[in-house]
């Protein structure tokens, strides 16, 4: 009779006989590998045969300050250089297998941007945002989108999709380093109503308090204006347009703000948009816009408008390159308002008066009841005296490459 080798064993009472087998080789997952500084990432080793009798291994690293391993294959990026990870059988040392590992200098994500920072959108239409990271040789440029109110409107990769009327603001984040850009998106609303910032209404120092005043900047009084809205940024072009249907500027581009328009043309401008929305939008006052320019309650007694630095928050007669500038590239102001310093001139409501603040009333002063001049506020590209106190006036049919204007509501 025969019996299996097996068999004869166990009849014999000699124990089963083992049929692992001795290691063969060792191999890895990958035999190069690029990791960033702080980066990790799992080295997979194999084992041959599949019954060997002992596969654990041991793992090591050349250049632990480089790299570092752990007993299961995790390899942590420390250092810029080279390293070689090997995994060594503790069965057989002379079965090896190895991987180079790359570490390559960290480059961290300082800034992210959008293509645009507010959008008029219809229900039902979509438009994709575009977001640039910074440096452009950032290690990660990953980013992750998320709306603030997705019944308004959704976003997927950038894709923006309207949903319903509303305002919903769209934020990118990059993953590294957590930094982020928002773009507001307006749907239902008139593509020239302008993105609004509500300025809680208080008491001020009006005028000029520093070495550098004027005669029409005194002297310095106090005024309380009430609540309002304020536009956060001047009109733009593409704005003006929407209502008006021609271009009168002089610098062309859909986000530079308009110029070359007259206080007549911004009050038809205003006349018309208020027909199309049923709102009631106008010019600020003089005291609103220098209490929104000031920061409001918020405000920190900047000189400009969110700084003492003007180059962070304005272009002006040094920085501007001769020209305007889209809105929202500086700094804004404590209340998240742009370009109230530099760029173009805000028109305001009031008559110019150089001896107003002689006389002016505390609350809600409207300016001089006549003139021959409106004031402008702000300073421009081509001016290098862009304080929040300095005055200046043109006469209302009149225009100039350097002004604009920006609206308030109600």
């Amino acid at each position: 009779m025969y019996f299996s080798t097996i068999a004869m064993a166990a009849i014999l009472g000699l124990g089963v006989v083992s049929c692992k087998k001795p290691v063969e080789s060792v191999t890895l997952d990958k035999t190069t590998l690029t990791l960033v500084e702080t980066e990790s990432a799992t080295l997979v080793a194999t084992v041959l045969p599949e019954k060997a009798a002992n596969k654990s291994v041991t793992w090591s690293s050349s250049n632990p300050l480089v790299a570092s391993v752990m007993p299961n294959g995790f390899v942590t990026a420390i250092s810029k250089g080279t390293t070689l990870i090997m995994v060594v059988s503790t069965e057989d040392g002379n079965k090896t297998a190895t991987c180079v590992v790359q570490v390559v200098e960290r480059v961290p994500v300082t800034n992210v941007i959008l293509n645009k920072n507010s959008l008029t959108l219809e229900a039902g239409k979509s438009e994709t945002l575009i977001a640039t990271v910074f440096p452009d040789n950032a290690n990660d440029k990953t980013v992750t989108w998320k709306s603030s109110n997705p019944a308004i409107a959704t976003v997927v990769n950038g894709l923006v999709t309207a949903k319903a009327n509303g305002e919903a603001i769209i934020t990118v984040t990059t993953n590294d380093g957590n930094k982020t850009a928002n773009c507001i998106v307006r749907i239902g609303f008139h593509p020239a109503e302008p993105e609004m910032v509500l300025v809680e209404g208080g008491t001020f120092t009006m005028g000029c308090s520093d070495d550098a005043c004027k005669p029409d900047e005194l002297p310095i009084h106090q005024v309380t204006v009430s609540s309002f809205k304020i536009a956060k940024y001047p009109v733009t072009q593409k704005q003006w347009v929407a209502i008006m249907g021609t271009n009168p500027s002089y610098f062309i581009g859909d986000n530079l703000p308009v110029e070359s328009i007259s206080w007549n043309d911004a009050q038809e401008f205003i006349r018309r948009l208020n027909d199309s929305t049923g709102k009631q939008y106008r010019l600020p006052t003089e005291a609103e816009w220098e209490y929104a320019a000031r920061g409001g309650k918020q405000s920190q007694g900047y000189k400009y408008s969110g700084s003492n630095n003007i180059d962070s928050v304005g272009w002006y007669g040094v920085n501007s390159n001769n020209q305007t500038h889209p809105v929202g590239m500086k700094k804004p102001n404590e209340l998240g308002i742009y370009d109230m310093t530099g760029n173009v001139c805000d028109l305001c409501s009031d008559w110019y008066a150089a001896n107003y603040y002689a006389s002016s009333p505390q609350n809600n002063p409207q300016g001089a009841t006549t003139g021959s001049m409106r004031v402008a506020r702000g300073g421009s590209w081509s001016d290098n005296d862009c304080r929040n106190a300095n005055r200046g006036g043109i006469k209302q049919s009149n225009f100039q490459v350097n002004v604009g204007f920006r609206l308030v509501h109600p």
